[in-house]
């Protein structure tokens, strides 16, 4: 496109708007220069066109050009476009012979006493003048309270009224017109004001004087917080202050003299002697209560105080209510809800192996064993067994901890009241629910957009249909994991609660007989899947977090606790470990399956040789491995990711879309 281009027209207005339609563009983006202002004949007939070079503008010219321009022109005769043009000088237009003025918004522009809104031709014989309206904008304010009632906020926007002027403008045979604002008066809102709002929106409380006097006085405007509540502060619950570490733990080895490391001094197990204070009852501490911004008390959480039993081996001195041990033994508090039972645990220790000639143990306290447990033997406390030796094809159960000071070597581990069967039921029916519970959101979606589409292909379908269509072509899993669930309760319906055969049953005169019964409703499927999730929720009963498996190294063995378990040294093979807590692997786990519902830390899992080892975490927790070897597969919640390639820091959960993330 051409960088200028020359004009005629009868007019310097119709000469200019021939041109920009040429260059296709607008009178901003162009410098115009009157080559020849034309010449009227007889009878006031133009005998010559009004000839226009138009520009396009490259640089915007400065304000010192722009005051030298006018001169310049006097000074050079050839310069015919400045001898015809116009500008604004405080306020005012001037005009030298002729110009095109363009006015802009917001003025009254007049010629010759008459008004215009587009462009025109004026020349200095005629009469121009300018009215410009002021601007006016209105006070304003608004108050507005949060829902909790603990904060108030001012919004506000003071009025003014502002003054315009033409801005000045340099010589141009092309004159556009601007404005530009002269002074502002500002017309604020009333303190008397915004009290009145604040008295209508009842706030009463919590009042930032200071603040509300620093809005009415802000000409930027804004929102201001004027008022806040005082929240109540909680108060404490009756407590013990224990004089001794309470829970057994490992702890770090001992480092020997020759720099080896002892690892028989590796666990702390909490013991007493008679006379001895175990802990001093804290009183409950009452709250605070707090205030919103409507002046309303708001109460703290009530506290209350501890009910306080002794048993074997515990008493309670008054008044300071001390709980003293009258017996050696491990300290033990119990606390359900505001009862806490207090009793020292006896115990028994083992100095030689447990074999065919010691016969089996089974003790009400803890058990310490000084040696190793032997092939087919049974150790059962209802406290914690401390184990200094192997466990060799043994099988140990404790009501509290396990300590194993060494290895587990195909022997079966129970830690707290969980049991191998309810580990695994509990695993399947996680899995079960999540199933059914994604089912239940696909029928609900269908079920809602066939009642309002007739022409749906599911709109004539009865809802037990619709739920065995979406289980073929979806979630295809469900069926064998319910067979698998309700097999191993027929088998074993003896050792679990009732709750566990009748949701079986549900699951099988539902899904699994050829002869099933079906759904008459959505809700039918909801009351099912609600006993499905008071069924998996009754697990609650067997977490403990006080409860933990402790061992060095374990070999084709399993291990099942109600709360953590913890390999502290070499690490696991070919074994089945079952937290209900977090399982914290120091070591190698290579081989074998772990579920951890608190979550899964490992150091490394799989082999070079790619033996198939399975780590599994509900949806809610994550999965920690330093160093992931080939044959390692991982599952949160439903998700399965197999890893085929060795991989270091591997940190796994779901995201808010229930979809695997690898870190």
């Amino acid at each position: 496109m051409a960088n200028s281009i020359i004009s005629k027209g009868s007019t310097v207005d119709e000469a200019v708007t021939n041109g920009l339609q040429l260059l296709n563009t607008n009178v901003e983006e162009v410098s115009i220069e009157i080559l020849e202002a034309g010449k009227k004949g007889i009878l006031g007939l133009r005998m010559r066109p009004v000839i226009v070079k138009l520009t396009f503008i490259e640089e915007k010219t400065t304000s010192s050009q722009s005051d030298s321009l006018m001169q310049e022109a006097e000074k050079d005769a050839s310069l015919v476009d400045y001898k015809s043009c116009a500008w604004v000088s405080d306020g005012k237009v001037n005009v030298k012979e002729r110009a095109v003025v363009v006015p802009c918004e917001g003025i009254e522009f007049y010629v010759n006493d008459v008004i215009t809104n587009k462009q025109a031709e004026v020349n200095d014989t005629d009469a121009i003048s300018v009215i410009i309206s002021p601007v006016i904008q209105h006070a304003s304010c608004s108050v507005s309270i949060d829902r909790t009632g603990m904060s108030a906020y001012l919004n506000i926007q003071p009025g003014y009224t502002g003054y315009f002027q033409l801005e000045d403008a340099a010589p141009a045979a092309y004159l556009q017109l601007k404005t530009v604002e002269a002074k502002r008066d500002y017309q604020f809102v009333s303190i008397q004001e915004i009290v009145k709002r604040m008295e209508a929106a009842g706030i009463t409380y919590g009042i930032h004087y200071d603040v509300v006097r620093e809005a009415v006085q802000s000409t930027d405007g804004g929102t201001f917080v004027i008022a806040e509540g005082v929240p109540s502060v909680p108060g404490k619950n009756g407590e013990f202050h224990y004089h001794i570490n309470m829970k057994g733990r490992t702890l770090s080895p001992a480092e020997r003299k020759d720099g080896s490391v002892d690892f028989r001094e590796s666990f702390y197990v909490p013991s007493v002697s008679p006379g001895q204070v175990v802990a001093d009852y804290i009183p409950a501490v009452s709250g605070k209560n707090g205030k919103n911004v409507y002046g309303e008390d708001l109460p703290a959480p009530p506290v209350y105080e501890l009910e306080i039993s002794c048993d074997h081996g515990m008493m309670l001195a008054e008044p300071q209510k001390s709980l003293i041990a009258t017996e050696h033994g491990r300290p033990l508090l119990k606390q359900k809800g505001k009862k806490v039972t207090a009793s020292i645990v006896k115990k028994l220790k083992i100095k030689d192996d447990v074999d065919l000639a010691q016969g089996n143990i089974r003790f009400i306290g803890d058990v310490e064993l000084m040696k190793n447990v032997k092939e087919h033997m049974v150790v059962h406390a209802e406290g914690d067994v401390v184990l200094h030796g192997n466990a060799d094809h043994a099988e140990i159960i404790a009501g509290q901890t396990v300590y194993l000071h060494k290895s587990s070597i195909n022997s079966k581990i129970t830690a707290g009241k969980g049991s191998d069967l309810s580990s695994e039921l509990n695993l399947l029916l996680d899995e079960i629910c999540a199933i059914l519970n994604a089912v239940y959101s696909a029928i609900k979606q269908i079920h809602g957009a066939a009642a309002t589409k007739t022409s749906s292909e599911f709109a004539n379908v009865s809802i037990g249909r619709l739920i065995d269509r979406v289980i073929e072509q979806k979630y295809k899993d469900l069926i064998p994991l319910m067979r698998t669930f309700t097999d191993k309760i027929q088998n074993q319906q003896n050792a679990l609660q009732e709750g566990w055969f009748e949701l079986a049953v549900q699951f099988q005169i539902r899904f699994l007989i050829l002869q099933k019964e079906e759904f008459s409703s959505l809700e039918n499927f909801s009351q099912l899947l609600q006993k499905a999730e008071d069924t998996r929720q009754n697990r609650q009963d067997v977490i403990d977090p006080n409860v933990c498996i402790h061992a060095a190294y374990a070999v084709n063995s399993e291990l099942y606790s109600s709360g953590d378990i913890t390999i502290h040294e070499k690490g696991i093979y070919n074994c089945k470990v079952h937290a209900y807590g977090k399982a914290e692997i120091n070591g190698y786990m290579r081989g074998g399956e772990l579920y951890a519902a608190g979550g899964a830390v490992i150091k490394e899992t799989g082999s070079a040789g790619g033996v198939k080892t399975f780590v599994h975490v509900p949806a809610e927790a994550s999965i920690r491995i330093e160093k992931v070897m080939e044959g390692t597969v991982i599952k949160v919640g439903c998700i399965i990711h197999r890893f085929n390639d060795e991989t270091a820091q591997i940190y796994a959960r779901l995201d808010e879309n229930s979809q695997l993330v690898l870190y």
